[in-house]
């Protein structure tokens, strides 16, 4: 559990993973508070898979903005280059 992270930031992790847990945390049932009641270590592990969602979610979503930027940049400094020849 500890990678999992790390294989999020590095694109390297199977993305379908997150397409089949969602069915789960969709569940109304599906939340800390109420797993809490049950059992305290499935309420942390509840939360560790809200969460990984959540962040798989924003890596996916700002990385191809990330990509843009690094493209702008680099025309950026094209453009300044040439100016100032």
């Amino acid at each position: 559990m500890k990678d999992i992270k790390k294989h999020v930031d590095d694109n390297t992790i199977n993305h379908n993973n997150f397409k089949e847990v969602r069915q789960y945390i969709e569940k109304d049932y599906f939340n800390v508070e109420t797993i809490k009641t049950k059992n305290q270590a499935a309420a942390g592990l509840c939360s560790f898979v809200i969460n990984i969602v959540t962040y798989y979610d924003i890596v996916i979503t700002v990385e191809p903005k990330r990509k843009a930027l690094a493209e702008a940049n680099v025309q950026l400094s094209e453009a300044n280059t040439k100016l100032k020849s």
